[in-house]
C-alpha cells in the first residue's frame, strides 16, 4: 500500500499546526495517523505532534500483544487515543504554552 498526506496551514496560523505519520515501509505495522492542530491555540504543533506519536507507539507496543479480531483492534485504539490524550495533557502541566491545548485534548479526543 502506498500512502500520502497533504496538511492545510488554515486561516489562523503562521504555522501548519498538523501532524501526520505514515509508515516508511512495508514491513510497518500499516497504521496511518493525522493530528488536526487545534488552530487558534498556542502550541498545536506540539500538541498534534505528540498525540500522533503517542497513539503510534501505544498501538505499536501492543499490536502483537492482542488478538486481532475487530473489537480487540477498536479497543487498542481507544486506549491508544485515551493514552495521547494524557501525554499531552501532562505535557500541559509543565509547559504554559500548552496549557489550553492540554485542557481541549483531554476532553475533544474521543473516538
Amino acid at each position: 500500500m502506498r500512502g500520502f498526506a497533504k496538511t492545510d496551514i488554515g486561516k489562523a496560523r503562521e504555522i501548519n499546526q498538523d501532524y501526520y505519520s505514515i509508515p516508511k515501509s512495508d514491513q510497518d505495522l500499516q497504521l496511518f495517523i493525522l493530528a488536526d492542530g487545534m488552530g487558534g491555540y498556542n502550541g498545536g504543533e506540539v500538541a498534534s505532534t505528540l498525540a500522533t506519536e503517542a497513539a503510534k507507539n501505544y498501538i505499536t507496543d501492543n499490536f502483537e500483544k492482542i488478538e486481532h479480531s475487530k473489537e480487540e483492534i477498536l479497543e487498542l485504539i481507544k486506549n491508544a487515543v485515551e493514552y495521547a490524550n494524557n501525554v499531552v495533557f501532562e505535557k500541559s502541566k509543565t509547559d504554559k504554552e500548552l496549557e489550553r491545548n492540554g485542557y481541549y485534548f483531554g476532553h475533544l479526543l474521543h473516538i
